[in-house]
């Protein structure tokens, strides 16, 4: 039995990243994703029983999830390492169940959430994945993972929230128990040696999250923690060499809720950098091999440090005052002439200081002459000419250079590059271009500082070398190299060939694109 979707893929099947049930390699087309029966060990088949629409996805390098308007996940791809939270046919999708758990009646109180049972386990806000694991968080606080973490030489598994008596954890052959009982107290959290390959309960009273490759940032009534992989810093603290998966799994506390980085609304992962961002202040740790975390330089490490989308205009300056008795715009400051007089006067080495760079009398006068025609832009009552010069030589201009800070509203990255998108609509690049993720403007392999890429931008994506710019006009502008072998141009016409739909997402995986759209 098939089932109408409003999920299309396209791109490299490889491992059943399409969901489409056959076992073609590759799709050159938008295809879309079947839901089919199932068969079980107690059944022969068990069938879904309604149409499928998916409100949100999200990818992992060769598996996807979705969250369906039934509040309900799905996943398809590959499950080598539970990244599907399920078992059954990995080439189409399958129903993933997250385990009933009594909930933080306070915190649902706070939130105002009075209508949640613990019967209906919550209700699903938000779904992410990193390489080969899975992530949701529910209205509730409630983060549950499944599937596995890679660190270069190892995989290593989740830690599960469980009552655990302290003789008990100590006969598991922990090292170290009594570092860890600190941790245990509130939860309890037991580390999982193998990939969890069914949802389990990692963190309560969560607000938000975040993912990234190999590691995970969340934030709690209590402060900001993070667990995961830490080879390059990304999650707030000094990498070390090889730590055991009991350090790597415990979440570590980075900001506590009385530090001014508490107020920090906006968290982002990239592959190995994050990002906390509040209105026009973004810090930023992690790998910075590239440029990619756009503090000017190619230091990578746990140090917090700040970075600004900093932007300069030009400003013809001039007060204006009215005046009642003659009904005319009257300029009041200090006269021009005074300013270039004073200047005269200043020892040499104060002379760099001064606004308007005047190197002798007659540049001076050149200025005046040009400055006089500024004014006649001006929104002033009819004048003569030469009570428009009786003005000019009674007021004071200036040129200035103003410096402003952009709004962020958000942050995607890719293996080694940042894309960032301002309340204005401008989006800037930072990172590796050496692959044309940032575009083909740039000539420099490696930009280190913010750099404008594009204008009346409402939203953007980017994974692995590629990245995605939707248009004002709704048009979808890509860049990067192409793991799936399908030109960049041929994916961008495909998408607008999508004229009877209102693509309502889309999500990036290593080598495939799944998106969703609405009927109009």
């Amino acid at each position: 039995m098939t089932n109408n979707s409003n999920i299309l893929t396209i791109g490299s099947n490889t491992h059943g990243q399409l969901g489409t049930g056959n076992n073609s390699t590759r799709s050159k087309e938008f295809v879309p994703v079947t839901f089919k029966s199932t068969k079980t060990k107690n059944s022969v088949s068990s069938l879904i029983q309604h149409d499928i629409f998916a409100n949100k996805a999200a990818c992992g390098a060769y598996h996807t999830i979705i969250l369906t308007e039934k509040n309900e996940i799905y996943s398809w791809g590959t499950n080598a390492n539970g990244s599907l939270g399920r078992t059954g046919d990995e080439t189409v999708p399958g129903l993933v169940k997250l385990p009933v758990v009594p909930l933080n009646l306070n915190f649902v109180k706070k939130k105002g959430l009075l209508n949640i049972t613990e019967e209906q386990n919550d209700y699903i806000i938000r779904i992410k994945c990193t390489e080969y694991a899975s992530f949701a968080l529910t209205e509730g606080g409630l983060l549950f993972g499944w599937g596995v973490f890679n660190d270069n030489t190892d995989q290593i598994g989740f830690f599960e929230r469980k009552i655990v008596d302290e003789p008990d954890l100590k006969k598991k052959g922990s090292k170290n128990p009594s570092d860890v009982l600190a941790n245990l107290k509130k939860g309890v959290l037991t580390p999982i040696d193998r990939p969890a390959k069914k949802p389990i309960l990692i963190a309560k009273n969560v607000q938000r999250f975040s993912t990234g490759k190999n590691h995970v940032i969340y934030k709690t009534l209590e402060g900001i923690f993070s667990f995961g992989v830490n080879l390059h810093g990304e999650r707030g603290y000094q990498p070390v060499k090889r730590k055991s998966q009991l350090e790597q799994l415990t979440p570590l506390l980075l900001v506590n809720k009385r530090s001014h980085l508490f107020k920090y609304d906006y968290l982002r992962c990239g592959s190995y950098t994050t990002f906390f961002v509040c209105g026009q202040e973004i810090t930023a740790f992690g790998r910075n091999a590239n440029g990619q975390l756009g503090m000017g330089d190619f230091n990578s490490g746990s140090m917090r440090r700040k970075i600004y989308i900093t932007v300069e205009t030009d400003k013809m300056v001039i007060e204006k005052e009215k005046n009642d008795s003659k009904n005319r715009v009257e300029m009041v400051e200090k006269i021009f002439h005074t300013e270039h007089n004073r200047e005269l006067q200043k020892p040499k080495n104060q002379k760099q200081n001064v606004l308007l760079e005047k190197t002798n009398t007659n540049n001076f006068n050149e200025k005046v002459q040009e400055q006089k025609k500024d004014v006649k832009n001006f929104n002033l009552p009819d004048l003569s000419n030469e009570e428009i010069d009786l003005k000019v030589s009674d007021c004071h201009i200036r040129s200035l250079k103003s410096v402003t800070h952009e709004t962020v509203v958000k942050i995607a990255c890719g293996e080694s590059h940042t894309i960032l998108l301002t309340k204005l609509g401008n989006v800037y690049g930072i990172g590796s271009n050496t692959l044309q993720q940032l575009g083909t403007k740039l000539e420099r392999k490696r930009i280190r500082e913010p750099v404008l890429l594009a204008n009346n931008i409402i939203d953007i994506k980017a994974k692995g070398f590629r990245s995605f710019f939707l248009s004002s006009d709704g048009l979808w502008h890509i860049s990067g190299l192409n793991q799936n072998k399908i030109p960049n141009k041929a994916i961008n016409e495909l998408l607008l060939n999508q004229k009877d739909t209102e693509i309502t997402d889309l999500q990036i995986g290593h080598d495939f694109i799944v998106i969703l759209h609405k009927n109009h």
